[in-house]
Protein backbone atom coordinates (compact mmCIF):
# COMPACT_ATOMS: atom_id res chain seq x y z
CA UNK A 1 0.00 0.00 0.00
CA UNK A 2 1.39 3.40 -0.96
CA UNK A 3 1.97 5.99 1.74
CA UNK A 4 -0.42 8.91 1.89
CA UNK A 5 1.25 12.01 0.52
CA UNK A 6 0.18 15.61 0.67
CA UNK A 7 0.69 18.12 -2.11
CA UNK A 8 3.86 20.15 -1.88
CA UNK A 9 4.83 23.36 -3.54
CA UNK A 10 8.06 24.70 -4.89
CA UNK A 11 7.41 28.43 -4.85
CA UNK A 12 5.68 31.12 -2.80
CA UNK A 13 2.91 31.32 -5.41
CA UNK A 14 2.36 27.55 -5.38
CA UNK A 15 2.08 27.52 -1.57
CA UNK A 16 -0.47 30.34 -1.77
CA UNK A 17 -2.43 28.49 -4.46
CA UNK A 18 -2.59 25.49 -2.14
CA UNK A 19 -3.67 27.76 0.73
CA UNK A 20 -6.48 29.13 -1.44
CA UNK A 21 -7.53 25.62 -2.49
CA UNK A 22 -7.69 24.43 1.13
CA UNK A 23 -9.69 27.53 2.08
CA UNK A 24 -12.25 26.77 -0.64
CA UNK A 25 -12.46 23.15 0.50
CA UNK A 26 -12.93 24.26 4.11
CA UNK A 27 -15.72 26.62 3.10
CA UNK A 28 -17.49 23.82 1.21
CA UNK A 29 -17.12 21.43 4.12
CA UNK A 30 -18.67 23.96 6.54
CA UNK A 31 -21.96 23.65 4.68
CA UNK A 32 -22.72 20.27 6.27
CA UNK A 33 -22.59 19.16 9.92
CA UNK A 34 -21.20 15.78 8.88
CA UNK A 35 -18.08 17.30 7.34
CA UNK A 36 -17.00 19.53 10.23
CA UNK A 37 -13.75 17.63 10.72
CA UNK A 38 -12.93 18.13 7.04
CA UNK A 39 -13.56 21.88 7.38
CA UNK A 40 -11.32 21.94 10.45
CA UNK A 41 -8.48 20.11 8.72
CA UNK A 42 -8.67 22.10 5.47
CA UNK A 43 -8.62 25.43 7.33
CA UNK A 44 -5.53 24.32 9.23
CA UNK A 45 -3.81 23.10 6.07
CA UNK A 46 -4.53 26.47 4.47
CA UNK A 47 -2.80 28.28 7.31
CA UNK A 48 0.11 25.83 7.15
CA UNK A 49 0.56 26.58 3.45
CA UNK A 50 0.39 30.33 4.11
CA UNK A 51 3.13 29.99 6.72
CA UNK A 52 5.28 27.95 4.33
CA UNK A 53 4.85 30.60 1.62
CA UNK A 54 5.92 33.26 4.10
CA UNK A 55 8.96 31.22 5.13
CA UNK A 56 9.99 30.89 1.50
CA UNK A 57 9.61 34.63 0.96
CA UNK A 58 11.43 35.60 4.16
CA UNK A 59 14.32 33.24 3.53
CA UNK A 60 14.39 34.03 -0.20
CA UNK A 61 14.22 30.35 -1.11
CA UNK A 62 14.17 29.51 -4.81
CA UNK A 63 12.70 26.06 -4.13
CA UNK A 64 11.26 24.17 -1.21
CA UNK A 65 14.19 22.54 0.61
CA UNK A 66 14.52 18.80 0.93
CA UNK A 67 13.55 17.08 4.14
CA UNK A 68 17.21 16.13 4.66
CA UNK A 69 18.38 19.74 4.53
CA UNK A 70 15.51 21.42 6.44
CA UNK A 71 13.70 18.84 8.54
CA UNK A 72 12.07 21.56 10.68
CA UNK A 73 10.00 22.66 7.67
CA UNK A 74 8.40 19.23 7.31
CA UNK A 75 5.86 19.63 10.07
CA UNK A 76 2.16 20.30 10.41
CA UNK A 77 2.66 22.14 13.71
CA UNK A 78 1.54 25.74 13.29
CA UNK A 79 3.58 26.97 16.27
CA UNK A 80 6.76 25.39 14.92
CA UNK A 81 6.31 26.95 11.48
CA UNK A 82 5.53 30.34 13.04
CA UNK A 83 8.74 30.06 15.06
CA UNK A 84 10.76 29.37 11.90
CA UNK A 85 9.12 32.42 10.31
CA UNK A 86 10.06 34.53 13.32
CA UNK A 87 6.52 35.32 14.43
CA UNK A 88 5.91 36.35 18.01
CA UNK A 89 2.35 36.89 19.17
CA UNK A 90 1.84 37.98 22.78
CA UNK A 91 -1.54 38.27 24.49
CA UNK A 92 -1.80 41.99 23.66
CA UNK A 93 -1.27 41.46 19.93
CA UNK A 94 -4.34 42.26 17.77
CA UNK A 95 -4.51 38.71 16.39
CA UNK A 96 -3.86 37.03 19.76
CA UNK A 97 -7.44 35.72 20.16
CA UNK A 98 -7.41 34.19 16.67
CA UNK A 99 -3.89 32.89 17.19
CA UNK A 100 -4.95 31.09 20.38
CA UNK A 101 -7.62 29.27 18.35
CA UNK A 102 -5.33 28.32 15.45
CA UNK A 103 -2.73 26.92 17.84
CA UNK A 104 -5.33 24.30 18.83
CA UNK A 105 -5.31 22.90 15.30
CA UNK A 106 -3.71 19.53 14.83
CA UNK A 107 -3.79 17.51 11.65
CA UNK A 108 -4.87 14.30 13.37
CA UNK A 109 -8.14 15.93 14.49
CA UNK A 110 -9.38 15.41 10.93
CA UNK A 111 -10.02 11.81 11.93
CA UNK A 112 -12.39 12.84 14.72
CA UNK A 113 -16.01 11.94 14.29
CA UNK A 114 -16.93 14.18 17.23
CA UNK A 115 -15.82 17.47 15.69
CA UNK A 116 -18.68 19.95 15.84
CA UNK A 117 -19.54 22.45 13.17
CA UNK A 118 -19.28 25.27 15.74
CA UNK A 119 -15.67 24.33 16.50
CA UNK A 120 -14.85 24.13 12.78
CA UNK A 121 -16.44 27.55 12.22
CA UNK A 122 -14.39 29.05 15.06
CA UNK A 123 -11.19 27.81 13.42
CA UNK A 124 -12.32 28.97 9.97
CA UNK A 125 -13.00 32.45 11.35
CA UNK A 126 -9.72 32.55 13.29
CA UNK A 127 -7.79 31.64 10.16
CA UNK A 128 -9.64 33.66 7.52
CA UNK A 129 -11.43 36.64 9.11
CA UNK A 130 -10.57 39.81 7.18
CA UNK A 131 -10.41 41.84 10.38
CA UNK A 132 -8.33 39.66 12.68
CA UNK A 133 -7.66 36.36 10.95
CA UNK A 134 -4.24 34.75 11.12
CA UNK A 135 -3.87 34.08 7.38
CA UNK A 136 -4.67 37.63 6.19
CA UNK A 137 -2.36 39.01 8.90
CA UNK A 138 0.51 36.73 7.79
CA UNK A 139 -0.08 37.67 4.15
CA UNK A 140 -0.06 41.36 4.99
CA UNK A 141 3.01 41.27 7.24
CA UNK A 142 5.20 38.55 5.73
CA UNK A 143 4.27 38.27 2.04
Amino acid sequence: MAALSFPTADSVDEWLELADLYRALARQALADDTTASAAWSQAGFSLECTLKAAIMRRERLNAWPSRASRRELYTHKIADLARVLGMTIDEMHPIAPAWAVVLQWWRDDMYSLRMTRAVAISLFDAVFSDEDGAAPWIRQNFL
